[in-house]
């Protein structure tokens, strides 16, 4: 309003300003007539002309016809006789006031009609340019759309723009051919949110969750909504992925499109069967393995029990020199199967991610003393010198005992075998920025560079042209990254290459744990007493129970053996063992049971229970525990373990158990 008020002020303002103008002329012409009277006394309108082509030219045939009246009157009145009065005029004056007042109306005339015709040629300049401009811009506007559309229908998408209502505003190409093969229910002008509503009411779920996301979208509460949904064709079954926008352009409210992924479905499904497949494949192969490592216990564990009877009877001098070494050799390769086997079983573990750990607080020490009690056969073999350097203070750590000696003792044993008859191992141990950090070098054969970053994986052989069949099948280095790791610590291979050795260097955190002295204790407890005198043996497989039984006789124990879970149950009432060593895999009655029925004897509850497995302890320890099961043995079973287990099963503890029983 305020501007419309000015823009009145102004278009006043220059109207009045015209006649002022008209006014201020003819004012001119007077005085510069009264000016020249003495010249043109007989001429009272000459200056009036000028002053009126002035005005005409300046300020419009209005104030020019304003303009020619005043002059008139001047004219008559001051310069026409007689003077300074409106008198009849002579018929000369009469004739030039005439001719004068027919000038200026011609010339007032003749500039309205100039006036119109620039108008009218402004008028049609300007239109002209507006039509141009209109021109241009739709072409613009055309180019434009056709550009957006072109796009929109290059995208394998099917677009579509709604308003608040539902009503489609518009589509591009591959939405009109969908619409036109649901009868014209989507396409412009349509409601989609009414079809999709019609389709939820019929119990279509997916039509359910569109219809909720799309009116979200549109009221605000979420700017974008995605689903996928599935669509039945005659012929197959095809996806599709939906997608809502919000779009900010009135009358525009949401921009829906829907792209076919229906390849990129097919495609995952198949990945998936292909997972699925690879995933049976390998529990298939870990079950081989596993099972393989079973399987070949069974017939190893005699002929590892035969070999220590020889070795028994070799301590006491009841062999010859060359019938000892035989049985080194004999020991060596039944020693180095059974590690091949374990391998096998640990591999199962390590790919399945079963490995569990046992921690507590351990001196590096006494689990690298353990690791060169395992190792030195290999070492001894191969004719290496050992040096090992400790430090005086223990260096604890939070760990599992036995997986730890494992570890070192695998590092060890790799260091043997990939080192020339009469090489150099070095061990050393050492504190440093709290960990303990464990290096074992040798000047063997060495690492390939190329070979360093995998050297740490499973089934990895450095270089199998080497001539070392003893290499085993590629676990023990992985087995010992996994076991560090596990311990919160890291393993590192260096080598500079072939024949310039390799050091594998181990890392573990550091314990503020002391060692608990109850361990100690216990063992010194556990040799300190008479070994076990009555044991029973019970394994379906009969060379399995016969040659262990034939070692046990070698302690100077009393030995019984049965083969069958029923058969073992009655034996135990009979004979009443200090110690029994059940096989777990027996048919019909399994160990399991047997020690259950065993545990319900009264002669069975204070015996102690040693599971025999193939599976390794770690597999069935939980479950043996719950069956009565006081420890676990993997088969074949080693001469220390079996000392033990005599010795902790001594008469003198059985009676004090039972004692603690009967109270």
């Amino acid at each position: 309003m305020r501007l419309k008020a000015e823009q009145e002020t102004l278009a006043q303002m220059y109207w009045s300003s015209r006649y002022l103008f008209a006014l201020l002329a003819v004012l001119a012409a007077a005085a510069l007539r009264f000016r020249l009277d003495g010249v043109v006394h007989n001429q009272p309108f000459v200056t009036f002309i000028f002053a009126v082509l002035l005005v005409a030219a300046f300020a419009g045939s209005g104030p020019a016809l304003v303009a020619t009246i005043l002059s008139s009157v001047a004219g008559v009145y001051f310069f026409m006789e007689p003077a300074g009065a409106f008198k009849a005029l002579s018929s000369d004056n009469l004739v030039r006031l005439i001719a004068f007042s027919a000038i200026g109306l011609s010339i007032s005339v003749l500039t309205e009609a100039r006036t119109r015709a620039i108008r009218a040629a402004v008028d049609a300049q300007v239109q002209a340019a507006e039509a141009r401009n209109r021109q241009l811009a739709e072409e613009k506007i055309r180019k434009r759309e056709e550009f957006l559309r072109g796009v929109l229908d290059s995208l394998p998408h099917e677009i579509a723009v709604i308003d608040a209502g539902g009503a489609i505003l518009a589509i591009n190409s591959r939405w009109e051919c969908f619409a036109r093969g649901n009868d014209g229910s989507v396409e412009i002008g349509a409601n989609y949110l009414d079809v999709s509503r019609a389709a939820a009411e019929k119990g279509d779920c997916f039509a359910r969750e569109a219809l909720d996301g799309i009116q979200r979208v549109s009221s605000g509460d979420i700017e974008e909504f995605s689903m996928e949904y599935p669509c039945h064709a005659p012929d197959r079954e095809r996806w599709f992925l939906m997608h809502a926008a919000r779009a900010h352009c009135a009358p525009a409210a949401v921009v829906i499109s829907h792209t076919d992924i229906t390849e990129r479905v097919r495609a995952e499904r198949s990945r998936s069967e292909l997972m699925e497949k690879l995933r049976e494949s390998d529990r298939r192969k870990d079950e081989f393995l596993a099972t393989l490592a079973h399987e070949l216990r069974n017939p190893l564990s005699p002929i590892r029990n035969a070999v220590h009877v020889l070795q028994r009877d070799a301590e006491e001098g009841k062999w010859k020199a060359r019938d000892v070494a035989v049985l080194e050799i004999a020991d060596r390769q039944s020693q180095h199967l059974n590690r091949l086997v374990d391998d096998l079983l640990e591999v199962s573990r390590i790919t399945r991610g079963k490995i569990e750990l046992k921690k507590q607080p351990i001196d590096i020490a006494e689990a690298l003393r353990n690791a060169l009690d395992m190792a030195r056969p290999s070492i001894e073999c191969g004719k290496h010198t050992l040096d090992i350097v400790m430090p005086p203070e223990p260096l604890m750590v939070d760990g599992d005992p036995v997986r730890l000696a494992q570890l070192f003792a695998n590092l060890l044993n790799n260091a043997a075998k990939y080192t020339d008859p009469g090489g150099r191992i070095t061990l050393s141990a050492e504190a440093k920025d709290g960990a303990a950090v464990i290096v074992v070098r040798d000047n063997g054969v060495g690492i390939p560079k190329e070979m360093l970053p995998h050297v740490f994986d499973l089934f990895t052989q450095v270089d199998r042209t080497l001539g070392r069949a003893q290499g085993g099948i590629g676990v023990g280095l992985a087995l010992v990254r996994r076991i560090a790791e596990l311990h919160g610590g890291a393993v590192e291979a260096q080598s500079d290459g072939l024949g310039t050795g390799s050091a594998f260097t181990i890392r573990l955190p550091l314990s503020v744990c002391e060692p608990s002295d109850k361990t100690a204790e216990t063992k010194r407890e556990a040799f300190d007493e008479t070994s076990a005198r009555r044991v029973l043996v019970i394994d379906d497989e009969r060379d399995v129970a016969d040659s262990l039984v034939t070692l046990l006789e070698t302690f100077g124990a009393t030995v019984r053996a049965a083969y069958s879970g029923a058969e073992g149950t009655t034996a135990a009432a009979e004979f009443r063992p200090d110690l029994i060593f059940l096989d777990l895999g027996m048919p019909q009655l399994d160990g399991y049971e047997t020690a259950r029925r065993i545990r319900a004897l009264p002669e069975g509850r204070a015996a102690t229970l040693v599971a025999l497995t193939g599976w390794g302890p770690d597999q069935i320890r939980e479950r043996a525990r719950e069956a009565g099961f006081d420890a676990e043995l993997t088969k074949p079973a080693t001469l220390p373990a079996l000392r033990r287990l005599l010795a902790d099963a001594s008469p003198a503890r059985v009676t004090r158990a039972a004692a603690q029983n009967d109270v």
